[in-house]
């Protein structure tokens, strides 16, 4: 239906990490992903992964791969939050 939230599309994106330069690009990168284009839908956006993250940035380093989910997981618990109060 045309009222149903998840169609609604993230127009933006903020977010505050305190961690090392891959967990910083990583989130960074995932802003940028869900917001550009005139936005994502959220429903797209919970389907966003990790690996999605990793590749938009050209690939981390093996031992830095687990900073791309530290954006994904924010992201997804942020939507979770919004769709409750929807």
């Amino acid at each position: 239906p045309a009222d149903d939230p998840k169609k609604g599309l993230i127009k933006e994106c903020k977010w505050q990490t305190f961690g090392c330069g891959s967990a910083i690009s990583s989130t960074s990168m995932m802003s940028v992903m869900v917001t550009e284009n005139d936005g994502m839908t959220i429903e797209n956006a919970l389907d966003l992964k990790a690996m999605d993250i990793n590749d938009r940035l050209g690939g981390l380093p093996n031992v830095k791969l687990h900073c791309s989910v530290l954006g994904d997981q924010a992201l997804k618990k942020a939507i979770e939050d919004y769709l409750g109060k929807a």
